[in-house]
């Protein structure tokens, strides 16, 4: 599940993304730019944008290439992108 950040994420989201002040995610909470990864009720990654993904296949050897990427700031590997 993804979610819109809140104030109460703070601490959250400053422990992954080291790059902005407390300030900064005010802002991002207020205005509704950052976006806090769930599994669950548990947070498990953080992003500042949302994308979608085409529904056309990648090109042949681009689908692990994918899965291996960590989600955002997250600690987790995208699911949604495994192709085992």
């Amino acid at each position: 599940m993804i979610r819109y950040a809140v104030k109460a994420d703070k601490d959250y989201w400053l422990t992954l993304d080291t790059h902005i002040n407390e300030y900064e995610f005010l802002l991002k909470a207020r205005d509704r730019r950052g976006y806090i990864i769930c599994d669950g009720d548990i947070p498990i990654g953080v992003t500042a944008s949302l994308f979608l993904l085409s529904s056309t296949s990648p090109k042949p050897g681009k689908e692990r290439a994918l899965a291996e990427r960590p989600c955002c700031f997250g600690k987790r590997k995208c699911a949604s992108l495994d192709t085992k």
